[in-house]
């Protein structure tokens, strides 16, 4: 089959990774490959696009599958533009591809998803072309099926250096109608700030909605280095133990901080025989019924 192939065509499926779409070819090629498919030497992808192989597509021939679909317009987007930019995570099923607002692939398959936009970026970034990562990474939080999901994007997409959170910040300032505006900037301000300046008093104000009485703050203890350390909020418990609340912001996802969280964890179960509990800021602002209620039965012995 390749030795009926002109140079130009086998140079696109080199630099294409085996993949090749209809509009890309003449008639006779077009015949050519479909016979190719016909004999089980090849795949057909989707009704326009072929890949030269019999073996089933990677994920990156699927990437090149979805953008040659939509045709030379259009744009991987999305958790797919993510991963095309370096971000740690693998192409997952939907691939998301950005096309033409007037613009409407058919025979769309289970595996592809397309988004049409008025607005596409004037420029596209790498082969297959892509959206730049702060689009991509807007839309990714918008289309994500969860805040929790939207969340792991962006955060873990900051740490990774793939985006930055004034860069990102702008980037959402500039999009009209965005599902999750508000999210996206509290994570990125928070990521931004590395601080949780107004945690404990967001934690404070939640713990008189759930009748829960009012935290001892920034109490002053020494670990087992014998350096002095501030607790965020501690509790008596029915017994007479203590129990510590620690708010983590997002920058304690750093691994850095993670570990030291971890040390400072044990530090504190050692040396006041107590209790430790850890929430996230993010959980306090969006979902405080997921851990205020658990805290309440803690503190009243009905846990």
């Amino acid at each position: 089959m390749r030795g009926a192939l002109d140079g130009d065509v086998l140079a696109v499926l080199a630099r294409q990774d085996n993949v090749i779409g209809n509009w890309q070819v003449d008639e006779r090629t077009r015949r050519l490959l479909q016979r190719t498919c016909a004999r089980g030497e090849g795949r057909r992808l989707t009704w326009s696009v072929y890949l030269l192989s019999p073996a089933p597509p990677t994920p990156a021939q699927l990437v090149w599958a979805a953008y040659l679909h939509c045709g030379p317009a259009s744009m991987i987007a999305g958790r797919s533009a993510l991963v095309l930019a370096g971000w740690g995570d693998a192409h997952r099923r939907p691939i998301h591809a950005l096309v033409p607002g007037g613009r409407q692939p058919t025979g769309t398959p289970a595996w592809l998803r397309v988004h049409r936009s008025q607005s596409i970026p004037e420029q596209s970034l790498g082969s297959p072309p892509r959206v730049p990562p702060h689009l991509a990474a807007v839309q990714a939080a918008a289309w994500a099926a969860s805040d929790r999901e939207a969340m792991f994007v962006l955060t873990s997409s900051m740490q990774q250096g793939i985006i930055t959170p004034i860069r990102f910040q702008r980037e959402v300032a500039s999009t009209s109608r965005v599902r999750r505006r508000t999210l996206m900037l509290d994570t990125a301000g928070e990521y931004l700030s590395g601080t949780q300046s107004t945690a404990e008093f967001d934690f404070g104000r939640l713990c008189r909605r759930y009748g829960i009485p009012a935290p001892i703050r920034q109490t002053r203890r020494r670990d087992a280095s014998g350096r002095w350390r501030y607790t965020d909020a501690e509790f008596v418990l029915p017994d007479g133990r203590t129990l510590i609340v620690e708010i983590d912001g997002l920058h304690h996802l750093d691994p850095a901080n993670w570990l030291a969280d971890i040390r400072r964890q044990n530090d504190l179960m050692v040396t006041t025989n107590g209790l430790v509990l850890r929430v996230a800021t993010w959980t306090l602002k969006h979902e405080p019924a997921e851990f205020m209620p658990f805290l309440g039965r803690l503190l009243t012995g009905n846990a």
